[in-house]
């Protein structure tokens, strides 16, 4: 009878084991999948106002779909705007998704999804006019936006309403995000917490070292540290600028995370197979845990 019970109990600590690797390994492919799609030749580096940004709109908009996250605004994932360089009209969209679970206020997770195009004064590539194929600036974020928009609309979540916001024209201004501000802004709605994921797909396996950037007592580096499992290191800086900027202005509470700057930012060398997905996938986690605690 022990014999059989001890047998039995390897076997569901298998079993378990074969599930937890099987789920882990569906989310390193989803990642994989969306970065590879993202960085890939076709969509000749996302450049802001492009064709090829409003492709990656598209794309972006059909995962949300498949994940049956429903729109922001009704039947339309996009939220277009103007912006302008030197006095010269542009025009670009935000990608947003949305759970509904009827609370007051939301938690708004940002990723940008533009790049650089084929460079040009923005490149810091010797070969300034090939495609940059901007795989962790910002597919990796995108790539964990859309996960964790996936996970939360299978989950029995409801503290908070979700927001998921891929912001275009990121690059040449921050103008997505400060336009979503602004529709906020005339709508009253209420945020309650800003998760920016920017560039998080770079990081060594050795130091494991995020760079973040909050104004939340609560999250300090030790607690954050807590968060990730003793995964992850951080260091906790209050000068990144990016997409969360405009709802620090505003005393919004704010989460950054990235993995920062490297030799590949604004290259033509910064490609797919560069991402470091164990690190990227605990990243995901680390934010999961944070919106489930918050």
């Amino acid at each position: 009878m022990r014999y059989n019970s001890y047998i039995l109990f390897l076997l569901v600590i298998l079993f378990t084991n074969q599930v937890f690797c099987k789920n882990k390994n569906s989310d390193v492919i989803r990642l994989q999948l969306i970065i590879s799609e993202l960085s890939s030749e076709g969509y000749k580096g996302r450049f802001a106002g492009s064709e090829f940004e409003t492709m990656s709109a598209e794309f972006i908009s059909s995962q949300l779909q498949d994940a049956i996250i429903a729109p922001y605004f009704n039947s339309c994932y996009y939220q277009p705007f103007e912006y302008f360089i030197d006095s010269t009209k542009h025009q670009s969209q935000n990608v947003i998704g949305f759970i509904n679970n009827n609370s007051d206020s939301a938690i708004l997770i940002i990723s940008h999804y533009d790049h650089i195009g084929l460079g040009g004064p923005l490149s810091k590539s010797f070969f300034a006019t090939d495609v940059h194929p901007g795989a962790d600036d910002n597919a990796s974020g995108v790539s964990a936006n859309l996960l964790l928009a996936s996970r939360f609309s299978q989950s029995d979540f409801n503290k908070y309403n979700l927001i998921f916001l891929f912001p275009g024209a990121h690059e040449v201004g921050l103008f997505g995000s400060k336009n979503f501000f602004y529709e906020i802004e005339e709508t009253n709605t209420k945020i309650a917490l800003v998760i920016n994921l920017d560039m998080i797909g770079r990081l060594d396996n050795e130091s494991k070292t995020l760079l973040s950037l909050t104004n939340i007592s609560r999250f300090s580096k030790s607690e954050l540290i807590k968060y990730s499992d003793n995964e992850l290191n951080f260091i906790l800086q209050n000068n990144l600028i990016g997409d969360h900027t405009v709802f620090l202005e505003n005393n919004i509470p704010v989460i950054f995370l990235s993995t920062g700057i490297h030799q590949d930012y604004h290259k033509t060398s910064d490609t797919e197979d560069k991402i470091n997905y164990k690190v990227l996938l605990q990243i995901v986690n680390l934010t999961e845990k944070i919106i489930l605690t918050y």
